[in-house]
């Protein structure tokens, strides 16, 4: 199970892999950014939040 205190942290650096050119390896990514996202107490009313704010830019 991940640590929340560093959820904010290792949540930037799965997106920024999810996001990335290499295309082989997307499902991996993807597969880790969602494990991170269930494994992390708390996580949820994070990820919310941000998509909330990107959806009223």
């Amino acid at each position: 199970m991940s640590d929340f205190s560093n959820f904010r942290a290792v949540y930037n650096e799965l997106t920024d892999a999810v996001t990335s050119p290499k295309y082989q390896f997307f499902r991996d990514h993807l597969e880790n950014f969602h494990r991170n996202i269930d494994e992390t107490p708390r996580a949820h009313r994070v990820v919310s939040d941000r998509f909330c704010k990107q959806q009223q830019s």
